[in-house]
């Protein structure tokens, strides 16, 4: 087992390292090569980036506070809709 094992098909934040820049890149890890990992960026295509570029690796954590928020319009839209209350729609004119 390799130190990036763990992190394949996670979400995850890649910070690298360019000389005196530092980028973060948020995506999911896709498989781990001999020299670099591939990764799939929330938009865009894969991205193969060099392991020797790499400076840290974190999980993405999911705000509970936007869960909880979604859960709330959820139940309200519900109840709106329980309530005969339609949604408007979109007219042309």
């Amino acid at each position: 087992m390799n130190a990036f094992d763990p992190w394949i098909g996670q979400e995850v934040v890649v910070q690298l390292g360019f000389g005196s820049i530092k980028v973060g890149l948020r995506g999911v890890l896709m498989r781990d090569q001999e020299e670099t990992l591939l990764i799939r960026p929330e938009a865009g295509a894969d991205i193969e980036i060099a392991k020797s570029k790499v400076l840290a690796i974190e999980e993405v954590q999911r705000c509970l506070e936007s869960l909880q928020w979604r859960a709330l319009f959820t139940s309200f839209i519900k109840n709106a809709a329980n309530q005969g209350i339609q949604p408007m729609s979109k007219t042309r004119t």
